[in-house]
């Protein structure tokens, strides 16, 4: 699980025996100063740190063994981490060009199958009804109520989309 893959540090350890060291041609000032156990370097006017490159390239191979390993729950997450972007439908098409590498699709918004956030439908992820602009949780619950108490409607109503009577 996530949790054994963070902590045992295999993935730190990889990333770091990749590692290339480039010298450069002209010499520039470097400052190592460390203080109280952190290691950080000051240079062009920039204050960085080892250990912060270390958490971004962790990141980077968890989020790449994620996407290949647990590709539906990956992408569900990203599509339910747009709600809080600036320009979240921008966002949400970045994320859905890269769905057909993976054989699955972002299917639209449902009044009967759609719940607030994102979700999984087979090997498909379903548009939640809380990321369209206007509608919030409140009204998705009282969508689900009315849902609840006139399923049948529902369920006559999806029967003949699906036999495509018109």
């Amino acid at each position: 699980d996530i949790v054994s893959i963070l902590s045992d540090g295999s993935i730190q350890r990889a990333i770091l025996s990749k590692l290339i060291i480039e010298e450069l041609e002209e010499t520039i000032p470097v400052y190592d100063i460390t203080v109280e156990d952190n290691h950080n370097f000051y240079a062009n006017g920039i204050l960085t740190s080892n250990s912060h490159a270390l958490g971004y390239s962790s990141m980077s191979a968890l989020s790449c063994y994620l996407k290949q390993n647990h590709t539906l729950q990956y992408f569900l997450a990203l599509f339910n981490s747009t709600r809080h972007e600036q320009a979240p439908i921008s966002e949400i098409a970045k994320i859905q060009s890269e769905l057909k590498f993976f054989g699955m699709s972002l299917l639209p918004p449902s009044l009967t199958f759609s719940k607030t956030d994102f979700s999984i439908e087979s090997i498909n992820i379903r548009f939640g009804l809380g990321h369209i602009k206007g509608i919030g949780e409140k009204v998705v619950e009282k969508l689900g109520n009315f849902r609840h108490e006139y399923s049948n409607k529902f369920e006559i109503f999806g029967a003949a989309a699906e036999a495509e009577f018109r």
